[in-house]
């Protein structure tokens, strides 16, 4: 099984790396070259729709790397089997006294990591031991893949650094082969966890604005894992270090957990993308989809260069029925499975058949609709056998597919594309709003409330189940090349309005389930710069009118919180801000809050060079002047026993919480602030 093809270890050579040897392929044999032998003539010779196509002159298939010429040439792609692969996830915690860890100057404290269900954690006093240690473990255990949590940005290159400045021997490559570099080690696939929350939420299944460890735990798991405060680190070294240890130990597990769940799901992609895993996790949905396209037409077509950028390019969207901001009992989401896929197999929409504005040839089919045909063939048989057989891995598969077969779309409207077409991206828009609109008014002429439509889906206002069923079923007889599925059935959802009117706002609702799930589109319920109550009251009157239809609930409790506010009642913990230094302090052109506090740890003795890009906890106090001024960090305002700003705090972090989704119900600020009531809703 080979683990990872390298194009970067050398600047000549391309690596094969196998698990227990490795093979080196000159990187010559595959650069491009106009004047090759007749490869110009070859290529015509062996295209499906060589009318259609226009060679480039002098050039072609330019931009191909050598690297994928020669995976594609050999066909050499991903056969990954999870049951063959081993695994060691660690995290590393640093030695600072303020701002972020310099590994010029500061320590490796321990090492904790995971591999195959095994933990442990190395804190020698000594730091040469701890690194010394660690990476004798790693050569030990000889793991095919090494997963870490922002590795790729931090513990590799900081581990690396630190082992260099103390005269350590850093290879943890295979073979014998040198480490060049601490993120592409020879033999290994380098397996970062952040990179992969990116790519999860950039595939809709995750829904993350906040790409923390902690909080992507938390997403995942609905479990918070164990915490301290990082800025004491140093003490707790110094003071508590069985506390230190199980936070590192925590933050290692954590990690492995994300990556053991996900794992699965990543190499169907790699083995059906032909993309290599850590290519793959690098890597955006779009070049999930390049890949895929260039080796299926590889042998068969002349494939277009990767433009820097095509020039921008309007069009019209998917159609959009906007809600009327309110709440709303018995909601069924209705949509199509697939609906982009199956209008481009269906109309044949492609590069290589388009013959100008949005007219496409009936046949033959097209490279991507020919591509798309076979995932979407694959995944309905997958399906068919899932209802036949419960088998995990199938579900896995199926998801994979899924997420491919869902990404072709885009790629297709994404500008650097090298198989950007404007008009079939436009057309495959124009067709999709037709058939919505067409489902809209079936509904409506069936006698029920379309709330909202969105692309693909719709929300109805049902009486009966069994009326919905039958919708669906005549649905799926007018439009045979597709299915619309029944999403789910909501006991109520609220709908809220745009900022600055009061028509409603799209994809920004909040749906409960028949089973008690809420499920939450557009509402910033975790923002960073939100503190603690602000979140769980958001949370909280979002549970009460869902759960309960207690809108008058939920108002007493928002006017209740303002009135401890007021009273100065509230334990300054929940009140703390965090806010991330974007740039370096001296970058800064308005005052903001953040860094205002950050100046004054600098005035502590804060290094100003370890502030930038650290997280600043401040809290607004009392006082005169404007706000920025009077951020105070959280040490300073707990040592000299500050008050807060409750007005600030009602009217910049507690009001905006809560307004979005109460002025969808009648409440303005004045409303919310005053002892008005307002009888129930439902």
């Amino acid at each position: 099984m080979i683990l990872h093809i390298d194009d970067k270890y050398d600047k000549n050579n391309i690596y094969v790396f196998y698990r227990d040897h490795y093979e080196v392929i000159n990187k010559d044999a595959y650069r491009y070259s106009f004047n090759r032998g007749n490869e110009l003539r070859k290529i015509w010779k062996r295209m499906e729709m060589v009318d259609l196509i226009k060679v480039p002159d002098g050039e072609f298939e330019k931009t191909l790397t050598p690297k994928t010429r020669f995976i594609n040439d050999n066909r050499l792609y991903p056969e990954y089997r999870l049951s063959n692969l081993t695994s060691m996830s660690f995290d590393i915690e640093t030695y600072n006294l303020e701002g972020f860890p310099d590994p010029d100057k500061d320590r490796i404290v321990s090492i904790a990591y995971v591999y195959e269900g095994n933990v442990e954690v190395i804190a020698e006093d000594d730091e040469q031991d701890t690194i010394t240690s660690f990476l004798n473990a790693v050569r030990a255990y000889d793991p095919d893949i090494i997963v870490g949590y922002n590795l790729e940005r931090f513990d590799l290159p900081y581990l690396a650094n630190r082992a260099k400045k103390l005269g350590i021997d850093f290879n943890i490559a295979r073979y014998g082969l040198p480490t060049r570099d601490p993120i592409n080690i020879p033999g290994r696939i380098v397996f970062d966890v952040y990179r992969l929350a990116i790519l999860l939420s950039r595939f809709g299944i995750l829904d993350l604005d906040d790409f923390s460890l902690s909080h992507v735990y938390y997403k995942i798991f609905g479990e918070k894992k164990f915490e301290i405060d990082k800025d004491m680190i140093w003490h707790l070294w110094e003071n508590d270090r069985d506390r230190l240890l199980e936070y590192n130990k925590g933050d290692a597990i954590a990690t492995d957990r994300i990556y053991r769940r996900f794992l699965p799901l990543m190499l169907e992609l790699s083995n059906l993308s032909r993309m290599y895993l850590q290519d793959l996790i690098r890597g955006y949905s779009s070049k999930i989809v390049d890949n895929l396209i260039v080796s299926e037409g590889y042998s068969k077509y002349i494939i277009p260069d990767i433009y820097q950028e095509h020039e921008e390019e309007s069009y019209e969207g998917g159609y959009v029925k906007m809600p009327k901001p309110g709440l709303y009992e018995n909601i069924a989401v209705l949509d199509f499975a697939s609906m982009y896929p199956s209008i481009i197999i269906a109309n044949n929409i492609d590069y290589y058949t388009h013959l100008g504005d949005k007219d496409f040839l009936s046949e033959p089919l097209g490279l991507i609709p020919t591509t798309l045909k076979r995932i979407v063939d694959e995944r309905m048989k997958i399906k068919n056998l899932i209802k036949q057989q419960q088998d995990r891995s199938l579900e896995i598969k199926s998801q994979a597919l899924k997420i491919i077969a869902n990404s072709f779309y885009g790629y297709m409207a994404y500008r650097r594309s090298r198989f950007y077409l404007k008009e079939a991206a436009e057309k495959v828009t124009e067709i999709g709003r037709n058939i919505i609109l067409q489902v809209i008014d079936m509904a409506q002429s069936a006698g029920m409330e379309v709330v909202y439509a969105d692309t693909d889906s719709i929300f109805i206002i049902y009486s009966t189940k069994e009326k919905v069923l039958e919708f669906v079923d005549m649905v799926n007889s007018t439009f045979p090349t597709m299915k619309m599925e029944i999403e789910g059935f909501y006991k109520r959802g609220i709908f809220v309005s745009k900022r600055s009117d009061d028509t409603g706002a799209k994809k920004k609702y909040a749906l409960i389930r028949e089973d008690g799930n809420i499920k939450i589109r557009g509402f910033e319920l975790v923002r960073r710069d939100w503190c603690e109550l602000a979140r769980e009251l958001q949370e909280e009157v979002l549970t009460r009118i869902l759960r309960d239809g207690d809108v008058e609930g939920a108002v007493k409790r928002v006017r209740e919180t303002i009135e401890t506010l007021k009273y100065g009642k509230v334990d300054p913990q929940k009140l703390v801000i965090y806010t991330k230094l974007s740039k370096d302090i001296d970058d800064y052109k308005n005052v903001m809050p953040e860094l205002v506090a950050a100046k004054k740890l600098m005035a502590l003795g804060w290094d100003k060079r370890r502030l930038s890009g650290a997280v600043i906890k401040y809290i607004i106090s009392a006082g005169s002047g404007n706000i920025a001024s009077r951020a105070e960090p959280v040490e300073i305002f707990i040592k000299n026993n500050l008050r807060y700003d409750p007005d600030y705090y009602i009217d910049h972090q507690i009001l905006p919480a809560v307004l979005k989704i109460m002025s969808s119900l009648g409440y303005d600020e004045q409303r919310l602030k005053s002892n008005l009531k307002q009888n129930r809703l439902i």
